[in-house]
Formats: C-alpha cells, structure tokens, sequence
C-alpha cells in the first residue's frame, strides 16, 4: 500500500496500488517535456504544461503549475511505463469503478490547475495584461519608488504620435486588460486625448494606477467614466504616516481625489500600501481605512530598486525568526499559491521610453528589457513566434526564475519562498544581509508544505 495523494489544502486522498500507474504516468509528461522538449506528445490526449515544475523531497513529490500557481503534493513511486497510454486508455486500466471515478476527478483537477493540459489548450497564450507606463515623470517624489521617478517638469520620452503607435499594436492583440501606468500618468498633457483615443478603439478592461493627487473636479467625472478600476497609492493610514513616504498634504489631497471619484460614480476605486518597517505595524488601521471609504485594500512588497534602494535602511523589512513568530503557526491551507509568472505569454510590459520588459516590476531594471516595440512590426506575430527570446533582456530575466538562480535553484521550498523573482533579484543584488535573513525566514515558514 502507498501513501495517498496530498492535496495542496494538506487533505489525504484515496490510497490505491494502481496510484502507480497515475504517478508513473505523471512522471513520464516530466521526462517527456525535460528530454523532448515538446510539450505536443501526441501519443498522450494530456500534456505537462511547459511552465510546471516539480520539487522533490525523499519519496515525496510537489507538482507546481507555473500558470496558476496551484499545486498538488504526492508521493514518487517510480513504475516503469512499458506502453504509452491516454487518459481514457489509463482510466479504462481501472478494475475499481470507484478508483476509476476518483482518478478521472483528480486528472481533472490537475487540468483545472493547468499543471496537466489538453492538446488543444498547449498553445493558449492569450495575453490576460500588458501595463503601459506613459511617462517617468511624477509630481511625487517617494521614498520608495522603485523607478526613480524623474520630476514633472522633465520631458517625455514618447510623442503622442508615439504613444498613439503603441496603443494600435497592443490593440492589435486585444489583450484582456491594459494598465496606464507611470510615474504619474496624469502628469502628460497629452493624457485625456491619449485616453480618448483608447476608449474610442478598445473596449476591454482599462485600468488606472495612479498617486491620486491631480484628480479635480473637472478631470474626475471623464476618469470615473473611463476606467474601469482605479488604482491609488497611499501608503498610509492618516495625513501623518502617508507623509513620511509620499510628502506632505497628500493624504488629504487623495482622500478629497476619492470624495470625487465616488460622487461620479467610481465604485471599484483600491488604495496600496507598500510593506515596509513603517507601514506593517499599521495593516490594520489600513483595512479600517478602506472599510470606511468604501475602497479596495491592496499590499505591495518593498523592492529595493530606484529611490528603495536609496532609502532601504529606512524602509526594508526586516525579517527575524523567535520561537515566538508567527511564521511558526503557518499551515498548507494558509500558503495558497506558489510562484508563477508567464512572461509574454500572459502578461508583458512597455516602459515609459517603448521597450518592452517582463512587468512593471522590472520598469527600472534594464538588463531586462528586449526590444523597442516601435521596431516590432507585427506584434502578434512577435509574440506568437516567441521572438522575445532572441534577446539577452529575455534570458537574464529567464535565469532568475527560482530553478535557475544560484541562491535558489537546489532549494526544495524555492517555488514558494518569493511570489516574484524581481524580488529574489533585487534583494540578493542590494541588500544581501537582509536576502539571508529573508531566505530563513521563508525556509521556517513554508516548511509545512512537506512537514504536513
């Protein structure tokens, strides 16, 4: 008898001997995919999508999709496959009509996780967001800004005409959402004609991350019209905490911006705050906050990058382990997902100056950028082609992913230590002390996904 499947709530599942013919059969999309690389085996009805991982432990295994972030933990027997067989032709295998029943369940599962797919869905790289910074400008000088921002009064390096140019390519693609970002977006005179010409042409999600301070009463009704969520950072919870990271009266300044936008009808408006010393001990206050203005909740992690890096002694978190921490209470049920990213498959990003890199994150970071999506004549084709992977900002981003990267590539929790791998990078790049400190810390609390 074997040990039954774990699902990733930490749940026991059925126990069968014939669970190694499923786990062989898993197994064999692995060896397939890795010494293949062909994701299309057509002698299989299933696939192991390309961008699903595996991390080992004794005789335990963990399936990770790289998609969803989802995951299911098993045990490894290792059954020879003598014949290759289909998912109808491994089910029909099953003497027990209930084991037939649960595995059938169970492959649907793995195919709901996206760990395992169907032959029709390898190549379904529909692109869910693209964010678009339209300027590195800002009114707003953070202590945090991971891109550094430049002052409102500098130039753009995109013209209109320009910025016109982008947006047709990526409607070109009608990706599900895009993302008007900056700097301050709405520090572009240009902005409310570039907007127009947006809604004139693209009727998917369009969303707004702005500061929230150039909101008035005249721009507020066309804002609240045109987007469909709104995004402000605030990073505090009264005018006090906002100003020791955004500067002075713009606490007020946001919540008489949100006053407005509410009035015109605005009614999926979030507010972010960044983890930092300063905020953490504030969560809670924060929650109130938004609770009472009727808003969103949004927490982002502190990256080290642009002004963070200038400020990390003020800002960083610090992460101590004390038998009394609470990363000692964590269980399975509370780490929902592990990493996933799906880079131009899902998700890209255009910087301020036209190239296009991975996601916002990595606005600042050139090394990851790829190619000036002026140049891209067809970007369809571009993306369909994977075309990306011809440069270098592609492969320096590929090598940081958690199997790769030299600080984390022979962990066995790697997959689910950092949500983000610019995170990884800029940590172990800038504040190296604080990395080690962090990799413990993560280690002790994520432990439970092979303890349990």
């Amino acid at each position: 008898m074997v040990t039954g499947i774990t699902n990733k709530k930490g749940n026991n599942v059925r126990s069968s001997y014939v669970f190694h013919v499923f786990v062989a059969l898993i197994k064999y999309f692995v060896v397939m995919c890795l010494y293949t690389n062909d994701l299309n085996v057509r002698h299989f009805d299933m696939v192991f999508e390309r961008k699903s991982s595996i991390l080992k432990r004794d005789n335990r295994v963990i399936l990770v999709s790289g998609v969803t972030g989802f995951w299911y933990k098993m045990s490894q027997e290792c059954v020879a496959i003598q014949n290759k067989m289909s998912k109808t032709e491994l089910l029909s295998s099953f003497v027990d009509h209930e084991d037939m029943a649960y595995f059938s369940d169970l492959l649907d599962k793995l195919m709901e996780f996206k760990i395992v797919l169907t032959e029709e869905c390898v190549e379904d790289n529909e692109i869910n967001s693209v964010s678009f910074s339209l300027t590195d400008r800002c009114n707003l000088q953070c202590k945090h800004c991971s891109s550094s921002a430049k002052e409102s009064s500098a130039d753009d390096s995109l013209s209109t005409s320009q910025v016109k140019s982008i947006l047709d390519k990526l409607f070109d693609i009608s990706p599900n959402r895009i993302i008007l970002t900056g700097g301050e977006p709405l520090v572009r005179r240009d902005f409310f004609e570039c907007l127009s010409y947006i809604r004139d042409r693209y009727n998917h999600e369009l969303f707004l991350l702005t500061n929230g301070t150039l909101i008035t009463e005249n721009n507020a009704p066309v804002l609240a019209s045109s987007f469909d969520s709104i995004g402000i950072s605030l990073d505090g919870y009264d005018s006090i905490s906002c100003s020791h990271i955004r500067g002075a009266n713009v606490f007020d300044t946001v919540m008489n911006s949100i006053e407005l936008l509410k009035a015109n009808n605005a009614n999926n408006i979030q507010l972010s705050m960044t983890m930092t010393n300063q905020t953490i001990p504030h969560v809670d206050e924060f929650e109130s906050l938004n609770k009472k203005l009727g808003t969103i909740p949004v927490y982002r992690a502190f990256s080290p990058l642009g002004r963070g890096k200038e400020n990390i002694e003020l800002l960083r978190r610090t992460f101590e382990i004390s038998a009394n921490s609470e990363v000692m209470n964590y269980s399975p049920n509370e780490i929902v997902s592990a990493y996933k990213c799906s880079i131009y498959e899902q998700q890209f990003a255009v910087r301020s100056d036209g190239y296009l890199c991975p996601c916002a994150a990595a606005f600042s970071i050139d090394e990851f950028k790829t190619v000036n999506i002026l140049d891209v004549a067809d970007l369809l084709r571009f993306l369909t082609n994977k075309e990306y992977k011809e440069f270098n900002g592609y492969d320096n981003f590929a090598s940081i992913h958690p199997n790769k990267f030299l600080h984390c590539k022979d962990c066995d929790i790697n997959l689910f230590c950092f949500s983000c791998p610019i995170y990884t990078y800029a940590y172990s790049m800038y504040d190296k002390e604080n990395f080690e400190k962090m990799c413990s810390f993560r280690k002790t609390e994520c432990e439970c996904i092979w303890s349990c």
